[in-house]
């Protein structure tokens, strides 16, 4: 009898004990499930933002409004701090980006958002993406947008250098900017870069010789 009954006990306990593994292992897809449809969320959340952003933007307003309702956006979307500048720059800038002067229009606004190198370099892969990925039709013009993101201050020297040095860019690039067209964009930033290179040397020359 005792023998009976220790059996039927260790047989309970085995029974409790595969009952615990499989609710953890039922937790633990739930958690799973949950991140990534967190992650999906976001991403559209972010295309909501976006295009909430632009119907805003098809009417006049002064950047004090345009920077509010960006922020609005972006708090309402559950969306982090970081990814103001990700939602206005998908919503300002068109294809259009040049012909438009819409760096100018908009500098007032970016200059809210922007607040460092780690804003800077953001804005640089979001330039890379636009005319690489976006809109490769402006592919040859990327030097361009970026010295007119320069001259309105929203880019600095020492940001563009680093960039153009690969290990940043590699921390901050888009994914869907493949080696291939990294390599043109690098090709087509040298100039620029050798540009900001050689004008800051002149000006130290200049303050040598006062």
């Amino acid at each position: 009898m005792a023998v009976w009954v220790a059996a039927r006990a260790a047989e309970a306990e085995a029974i409790e004990a595969a009952a615990a593994a499989a609710m953890q292992a039922s937790a633990a897809e739930e958690v799973v499930a949950t991140l990534d449809n967190l992650q999906v969320d976001d991403e559209n959340a972010l295309d909501s933002a976006v295009s909430n952003l632009q119907r805003f933007l098809s009417e006049s307003h002064s950047e004090t409004e345009i920077y509010e309702e960006l922020c609005r956006q972006q708090t309402y979307s559950a969306l982090p701090v970081t990814d103001r500048l990700v939602i206005f720059f998908r919503s300002a800038f068109t294809q259009q980006v040049l012909a438009s002067n819409q760096v100018a229009k908009y500098a007032p606004v970016l200059e809210k958002i922007i607040d460092g190198p780690h804003s800077q370099y953001q804005l640089l892969a979001l330039a890379e993406h636009f005319c690489a990925v976006e809109h490769p039709e402006l592919l040859s013009s990327y030097p361009i947008l970026l010295k007119l993101l320069y001259d309105e201050d929203l880019l600095e020297e020492e940001c563009l250098v680093a960039w153009a040095n690969d290990g940043v860019r590699k921390e901050y690039a888009h994914w869907a900017v493949t080696d291939e067209l990294a390599a043109k964009l690098k090709a087509l930033l040298q100039p620029f870069i050798e540009w900001l290179e050689n004008a800051e040397e002149e000006s130290e020359d200049e303050s040598d010789d006062e």
